[in-house]
């Protein structure tokens, strides 16, 4: 008896051949095979030849018993048979959200949040960075940055800063001083130094420090460097996440006034661009758990986390793509999508 069944797949077919002759069982499974190719070929020939009719044994014909093939016949069908062969595989695969950026960044209290956020982060990334001391001993860079130590020193770029959604700013003169920049930020800039300080190092992280004075001129650096990607019009929310987008591909534009971070451009690829893309990953996670964040303790721990877990990157870069191959246990992205016209930015987790 013969009994064939076939499964079309596009243009393959997927052929269950099954032959019962005699007393003698065999079993063949052929997986996709395609139409004009020889092994489709090889197939139908194999279903409609009669295997009962062979009578041979290696070189002679000595016939077969009644009910059994042949030797010859037993054996031409065992060679042709396939055998099943499985292995289980355990394909894992993201949980993926998408946050739409307009919505969490459309009123100005949750854009002051990111950049409060950004400017921790670059504290953050300062000062536990290897280089910390070499920096705040580099004569020429401290020259470069001698206006950001006299407290007299007022940023006024109206373009760049505002009142809505930077803490530090003075709305009665108009800009951004050492003064206000510690009355805000002193705290974290020193509970960070105690967490870096070495037992044989001190670390000095008083308010007419050189680490003050370069973290305030990084935290300007960076707010210039969003206000310059929105073109100057940080204050319209599609500029502000045009900006922000820009900056979290990697793609800063360094004003004149800040052109003393190129004696060490780490301080741009180490500090600033990291903290960027942190600070996105903290105001997600803030939705959560909104005043968490304000215990230096748990933020400095969250940022530590972060950094070892989470690969926080755009998904043009080659770290993307590495940490999808290594099965990273989290990722986070700023995508711009464009449909029918319509920019939109989504957060990707």
């Amino acid at each position: 008896s013969l009994q064939h069944l076939s499964l079309n797949k596009g243009k393959g077919k997927i052929h269950s051949k099954r032959r019962l002759s005699y007393d003698l069982f065999t079993t063949a499974i052929v997986f996709v095979t395609l139409p004009g190719t020889y092994c489709q070929q090889r197939e139908v020939e194999a279903i409609t030849e009669g295997d009962e009719d062979d009578r041979g044994c290696c070189c002679c014909k000595p016939g077969h018993p009644l009910h059994l093939l042949s030797c010859n016949a037993a054996f031409n069908l065992r060679w042709l048979t396939w055998e099943i062969t499985r292995a289980q595989y355990i394909l894992e695969g993201y949980s993926i959200m998408d946050n739409n950026a307009a919505t969490m960044l459309q009123v100005f209290d949750l854009r002051r949040i990111l950049i409060r956020y950004y400017i921790k982060s670059i504290i953050y990334y300062m000062v536990t960075s290897p280089k910390l001391i070499s920096w705040i001993r580099n004569e020429s860079l401290l020259k470069s940055l001698q206006p950001f130590a006299k407290w007299h020193y007022i940023e006024r770029d109206l373009a760049m800063f505002n009142m809505n959604i930077d803490d530090d700013y003075v709305p009665c003169l108009q800009g951004i001083t050492r003064a206000s920049y510690c009355n805000v930020y002193l705290e974290w800039i020193q509970y960070c130094a105690r967490r870096r300080q070495e037992p044989s190092k001190h670390l000095d992280s008083d308010e007419d420090s050189p680490l003050v004075t370069l973290s305030f001129a990084l935290c300007i650096l960076g707010r210039r460097a969003l206000g310059t990607a929105a073109h100057g019009m940080a204050i319209s929310l599609d500029s502000f996440l045009y900006g922000l987008h820009t900056l979290f591909k990697g793609d800063f534009r360094i004003t004149a006034q800040d052109e003393w971070v190129f004696a060490d451009i780490d301080l741009l690829h180490k500090v600033v661009a990291p903290a960027l893309r942190m600070s996105l990953k903290l105001h997600q996670d803030q939705f959560t758990c909104p005043d968490e964040y304000e215990d230096p303790v748990v933020l400095y721990e969250a940022i530590q986390s972060f950094e070892k877990k989470v690969v926080i990157c755009h998904e043009g870069d080659p770290a993307w793509r590495g940490a999808v191959l290594a099965n990273r246990e989290e990722l986070l992205t700023l995508r711009h999508v464009v449909d029918e016209g319509a920019d939109e930015y989504k957060v990707i987790m």
